[in-house]
């Protein structure tokens, strides 16, 4: 057995998706976000934000990129990967569908992520770890 980990981050400056949000409104909300992290949210910019940049760093850990999202070989929709908090706010990523098959094709069976903000920035890592046989392909 062998330790695999893959790692994702994004920065993201808040007034930038500001602009985004006030321009597409809901119609942009609902494509994006599950209905859990639209309640959670509840209409502030920079609880989306948040959201958006932890979405973006769970897509390059698994591989797919901003470009991945929504479209391509290996796509995974923006609403199958979502931001959730446990018991005492610590942000979880909670995989679904073809997210979480492509987290199981890498071989990643645990996520741990991390959140800043600053100055107007919010700043995202997520970290993928699993163990994986020799002769798997992960």
């Amino acid at each position: 057995m062998r330790l695999v980990l893959h790692t994702g981050i994004d920065l993201l400056h808040v007034d930038r998706f500001a602009a985004v949000y006030i321009r597409h409104g809901m119609r942009f909300v609902r494509r994006i976000f599950t209905q859990r992290e639209q309640d959670a949210s509840a209409d502030r910019i920079a609880a989306y934000a948040t959201r958006w940049a932890a979405k973006e760093a769970t897509a390059k850990m698994l591989g797919v990129g901003l470009r991945g999202l929504g479209s391509g070989v290996h796509a995974v929709g923006w609403t199958t990967i979502e931001v959730a908090h446990d018991e005492l706010r610590k942000p979880l990523i909670v995989l679904h569908a073809e997210a979480r098959d492509r987290a199981r094709l890498l071989g990643i069976d645990s996520i741990d992520v991390s959140v800043s903000h600053d100055a107007g920035f919010v700043v995202v890592s997520v970290v993928g770890a699993g163990l994986v046989s020799d002769t798997s392909g992960a």
